[in-house]
C-alpha cells in the first residue's frame, strides 16, 4: 500500500494505492463506465464483473487501484511475459478524468515498475494510441522511449483502425 499526497488544489486529499481485490469490483466497473465517455479509448473500457475477476486471476498480471477513500480514481496493470519473455512486461494505466493531472498516474506507473522489477522484468512496454498525446508526454517524462508505431493494431466500430506508438523503458 502506498499513499499519494495530491495537493494540487490546496485540499491535500490522499490517494492510496492497493493491489486489486474483489472488494473493489463495483468501483472498478464504475470507473470503467466513467472512462467510456472519454474521447481516447483505453484497455479498461467496458469492464464487467467477470473482467475484473480475470484481472484478479491472471497468473502474470498484477493490478493496482488508486483509491480516493472508497472511490477508484485510477487503475493500472503490469502483465509480465512467460518463458522467453519473462524479461518483458506490458503496462497499462487509466485515470478517471476528474483525477487527472494530480500525479496519480506517475505514482501508479512507479509502483507498477517496482512490481515488475521485483518479479524479474527488465523492460517495460507501453502501447499508446497515436492520438493520445497526453499519455505520450507522460511516459516520455518518465524516461520511456518511443521505439515503433504499430499500424492498425486494433480496430473498433467507434474509432476504426487504431495505430499505437510503442514505448519501452529499461528498468
Amino acid at each position: 500500500e502506498t499513499t499519494v499526497d495530491r495537493d494540487s488544489n490546496g485540499i491535500g486529499d490522499m490517494i492510496e494505492l492497493h493491489l486489486l481485490n474483489p472488494v473493489h469490483t463495483h468501483e472498478v466497473i464504475t470507473l470503467s463506465h466513467r472512462l467510456e465517455v472519454d474521447e481516447i479509448p483505453c484497455s479498461y473500457w467496458g469492464l464487467e464483473a467477470e473482467d475484473v475477476r480475470n484481472l484478479l486471476s491472471a497468473p502474470n498480471k498484477r493490478t493496482l487501484v488508486a483509491l480516493d477513500q472508497e472511490h477508484v480514481a485510477g487503475i493500472g496493470s503490469i502483465n509480465q511475459g512467460e518463458a522467453y519473455q519473462q524479461h518483458l512486461a506490458e503496462i497499462s494505466v487509466a485515470i478517471c478524468p476528474q483525477y487527472r493531472r494530480q500525479g496519480i498516474a506517475n505514482q501508479l506507473i512507479s509502483e507498477l515498475e517496482n512490481l515488475a522489477q521485483a518479479s524479474g522484468a527488465e523492460i517495460i512496454k507501453a502501447l499508446i494510441w497515436t492520438r493520445n498525446t497526453a499519455s505520450q508526454k507522460l511516459f516520455e517524462t518518465l524516461n520511456y522511449e518511443h521505439r515503433a508505431t504499430l499500424f492498425a493494431e486494433f480496430k473498433s466500430p467507434e474509432f476504426g483502425e487504431i495505430d499505437d506508438h510503442v514505448y519501452y523503458k529499461r528498468l
